[in-house]
């Protein structure tokens, strides 16, 4: 939690070194966003692998009952 000591200082970090601490937000905003996209993609992958699977199963074991 910022008190009013941490407010002064970080005032003060922003007023000498903008730029620098803007540049580092935001590399970590896009390394967050890369993160978060790559996790997505491959849970969405393993979700779609085992759906997938699940309805091949579920049609072979239908059509076998069917026999």
């Amino acid at each position: 939690m910022l008190n009013e000591k941490r407010r002064e200082e970080l005032n003060e970090l922003l007023v000498d070194h903008r730029e620098t601490l803007c540049a580092y937000w935001g590399e970590g905003v896009r390394s967050g966003l890369h993160k978060g996209y790559v996790i997505g993609a491959i849970g969405s992958t393993i979700c779609f692998v085992t759906v997938y699977g699940i309805i091949k199963l579920v049609s072979r074991h239908k059509s076998r009952k069917e026999s």
